[in-house]
């Protein structure tokens, strides 16, 4: 990372970005970063929605240069950091569906504090990230009994630009990687050797075929604990063995490749009745 706008677009800093030019909000550093992208990969929305207020984005309609977004309206965040469609009101609905809610909140603020104590990240493992990156929370309401296709995702339930979806517009049978059956985890072998815990470290990490046996590492990646940290590896198994019934069935929906880096990976699940979401983070391609 090179300048103060993409330092300060990956750690939230408003006052700053607020005075950014053109010029500098465009720039790209040594990763071919721009401050949008740190913005978004990290989950700052705040900071998103300067740099993107002021027309530093990846698309324009029409070709007009002040007129530039990647989604629209721009999704918001509750302090309990789940992201939703704009202008989502989930108290509109009737007991059944606010309950339904009140549970899916339950999960999804669990599941994000869980796997940021466990230092969980999109590709620690089992991934082609090629870098870090946060895992975030997502939700929105679904009446539907199938989970939703990634038409349905990009043109509906949020709605990005045009540009960024017409692959799924000219392929609407894409269903994306719908998993029917619960996701494999594995837990990574104590390189430290501490031969007093009680858990049974599996002898394979990678070794498996992430197309015939996708796994939950593919985007809850575990890092290599510390010598002082081994209580994550029982820790993360309790972790894995919680969020495989909840992600079962689920579906992984990719967007933006061939259009920007990084893509927003979305991994979702029918969470309670009227409610889908899961996590939601990023992938940078080489």
């Amino acid at each position: 990372m090179s300048g103060i706008y993409h330092k300060a677009a990956k750690d939230g800093l408003l006052e700053v970005l607020r005075h950014v030019n053109k010029r500098d909000a465009n720039k790209r550093d040594e990763d071919g970063m721009t401050p949008v992208h740190w913005a978004a990969s990290c989950g700052n929305l705040e900071c998103l929605r300067i740099l993107c207020a002021k027309g530093y984005c990846y698309f324009s309609e029409d070709g007009e240069k002040d007129d530039i977004y990647v989604m629209r309206p721009f999704p918001s965040m509750w302090n309990c950091r789940v992201f939703h469609p704009y202008g989502l009101d989930p108290f509109s609905g009737d007991a059944r569906k606010l309950q339904g809610f009140s549970r899916s909140l339950e999960i999804l603020t669990y599941m994000r504090s869980e796997a940021s104590r466990l230092g969980m990240q999109s590709g620690n493992e089992c991934s082609g990230n090629k870098r870090l990156d946060e895992i975030c929370a997502v939700i929105f309401p679904w009446d539907k009994k199938e989970l939703p296709t990634p038409l349905e995702l990009v043109n509906g339930v949020f709605h990005f630009h045009p540009k960024i979806y017409e692959y799924y517009t000219s392929h609407p049978e894409d269903k994306g990687y719908l998993r029917e059956n619960k996701l494999h985890f594995h837990i990574r072998r104590n390189k430290h050797n501490v031969d007093d815990s009680a858990v049974d470290y599996d002898e394979h990490d990678r070794d498996h075929d992430l197309e015939k046996t996708p796994c939950l590492n593919s985007i809850f990646g575990m890092d290599f604990p510390s010598k002082d940290e081994q209580w994550m590896y029982e820790d993360s198994r309790k972790f894995y063995k919680w969020l495989q019934p909840i992600m079962y069935p689920s579906v992984a929906i990719y967007v933006g490749e061939g259009k920007f880096n990084p893509v927003a990976i979305f991994m979702l699940a029918q969470l309670a009745p009227g409610w889908v979401g899961g996590a939601l983070t990023a992938y940078i391609w080489t």
